[in-house]
Order: structure tokens, then sequence, then C-alpha cells
């Protein structure tokens, strides 16, 4: 959904429905096709060797980082696609990748602080709300980070020209 969105405003920033579309199917089936596979990968290590009486949350930090940073990375790529010019994709990549692994950051030191048995150190927490913070926080700060990533800072949308 990270992937459908970005790919959407990246279009639609660039008053295009048609790369809207296009860049949205190719978020969504990256991200899907991305989240899945890394899925695969890190999450039966994280079953095999986690302790769940372990304050420890560098494991579940990297796994869920790693998951969360490609739907990132698929986010920033649809966006730079819907913005158009393939030499902004990688930039938009990497703003979401980026975006997204600070968000898994925030949510695990604030989900072990603020909610300390909702369990936010295992790929899917208990409660509703700590698992639609990780989900509101991911596709916020990819959003960012790709906007940030391309140099689409509002404060260089409003800059007049330089004053004499």
């Amino acid at each position: 959904i990270v992937g459908l969105s970005l790919g959407m405003a990246g279009g639609l920033a660039r008053r295009s429905a048609s790369a809207g579309a296009k860049a949205a199917l190719v978020g969504c089936v990256v991200g899907l096709i991305a989240a899945v596979s890394i899925s695969l990968l890190v999450l039966p290590n994280l079953f095999k060797t986690h302790d769940p009486q372990s304050h420890d949350l560098l494991l579940p930090l990297l796994t869920l980082g790693s998951i969360c940073s490609s739907v990132g990375a698929a986010g920033g790529l649809a966006f730079g696609i819907g913005i158009g010019g393939r030499a902004r994709w990688m930039k938009s990549l990497l703003g979401g990748l980026l975006g997204a692994a600070l968000a898994t950051v925030v949510y695990e030191f604030v989900g072990a602080i603020a909610f300390p048995t909702d369990k936010t150190e295992l790929p899917i927490s208990q409660t509703h709300a700590t698992r639609a913070m990780l989900h509101v926080l991911v596709a916020a700060l990819a959003a960012v980070g790709s906007a940030l990533g391309l140099g689409l800072s509002s404060k260089k949308r409003n800059a007049g020209p330089p004053q004499s």
C-alpha cells in the first residue's frame, strides 16, 4: 500500500494520472515482492533465536527494520517513477529506505518505553494501536524521506527570488 500510495502521489505531483497509475502499479508489485521475500529470509531467524525474556532490541530492530526498509524503498522508487526522470529514482528510493528505517527505530524505542506489554519486539505486536503506529510511521517517514531525497521541501518551493 505504501508503494501504491507513493507512486500515485508522485504521478499526481507531476500532474499525470497515467504516470501515477503506472508508478502505483510498480510500487505495489515491487513492495509486495520486497516485503514477502525479505520476510521469508529474516523471520525464521528471529523466531529461532529470539528469547521472549530478553530485553535486547537489536535482533527485533534489525528484523523489522529490514522488512520496513524494503517497503519504504519500494515506496520511494514508486514515488520517483511517478515524479519522472530516471535520475530521481535512486534518490527517492534511498530517501524512502532511510525514512522507513528511521520509522522502525522510532517504533521500537517508543514501543519499548510507552507500550512495554504490547510485545512490539515481535513482527506483529499485540495491540491495534501499536500495529497502526508502525504502519503510520513507516508510510509517513518513507514519504518524507522520498521527498527530501528529491529535494522537494516546501522551503525550496516557496522561496522567492533572492533579494538584493
